[in-house]
């Protein structure tokens, strides 16, 4: 590997170690942390090889960087990588591991801008892509919980809501266009505590009176970065506000584990 290029944590952003796929050429510059630097593993244009990735694991490795100038091509890579991830001979839970990262991963973009058709549009596909592997494989649902991160972030407590929704409709016996509809739903339930200050979503303690009504605003917010992203479904929309106690309820009655709590 080469490590002969230290750069500042100011221009690298953390990518999971998951969605960097073996023997993949990447278009992006892969980098490593290495004590308090950041140090080049590959240059844009290079083979990612089995033989790295084994080396990153056995060093602990859990995150990758990525240039911030690069993040797009990242994005592409891993919107495509998915795709075919679900589709190869890869063991499921290494699947499962990949979807979910990734799904996080997407979720994080889309809160950083919540009026970003493309990573909409990603989400809506992986939506798609989980179901495809949920009903392919009997024990998916199981894989795809035990990828879960009980670190409770917003952006990771959709995935997890859409993890459930989606295993719990299949149980129920939606169809794939209905599981599709549900885990996109479940995906984008909390997308408006984007537009809450920080400081409110991550309060450490009771919220005053006026935090919480406007914590409490994330639903219509909510609703409103959909229609801006041209979401006319009314069951996507009205589902909306309700996702989130919809599946805690299901994910009692399964006896699945419980979900992070949140003021959703």
């Amino acid at each position: 590997m080469s490590r002969n290029t230290n750069v500042k944590r100011t221009i690298v952003e953390a990518i999971p170690f998951h969605t960097v796929q073996p023997n993949t050429k990447l278009d992006f510059t892969l980098y490593e942390k290495v004590g308090e630097e950041f140090k080049k593993i590959i240059a844009a244009g290079s083979l990612y090889t089995s033989h790295m990735r084994r080396k990153l694991e056995e060093a602990g490795t859990a995150e990758l960087y990525v240039n911030i100038a690069e993040k797009d091509n990242y994005g592409r890579y891993m919107d495509e990588q998915m795709k075919l991830i679900a589709r190869s001979a890869t063991p499921l839970q290494d699947k499962a591991v990949s979807i979910y990262d990734g799904a996080g991963k997407f979720m994080e973009s889309l809160f950083e801008d919540p009026e970003s058709r493309e990573y909409a549009d990603k989400i809506r596909t992986l939506s798609a892509t989980t179901v495809d592997m949920v009903l392919a494989h009997q024990f998916a649902t199981q894989a795809l919980m035990d990828a879960a991160s009980y670190e409770y972030f917003t952006h990771t407590h959709s995935v997890d809501v859409a993890v459930f929704a989606t295993g719990f409709g299949k149980h129920l016996g939606m169809n794939r266009d209905e599981l599709v509809k549900l885990g996109y739903s479940a995906m984008m339930h909390d997308v408006g505590k984007s537009r809450v200050p920080q400081e409110i979503i991550n309060k450490k303690g009771r919220l005053t009176p006026e935090e919480f009504e406007e914590a409490q605003r994330h639903a219509t917010y909510g609703y409103f970065i959909l229609r801006s992203l041209n979401e006319e479904d009314k069951d996507i929309l009205g589902a909306k506000n309700t996702t989130a106690a919809a599946i805690r309820s299901a994910a009692r009655a399964t006896r699945f584990p419980s979900l992070p709590r949140s003021s959703a």
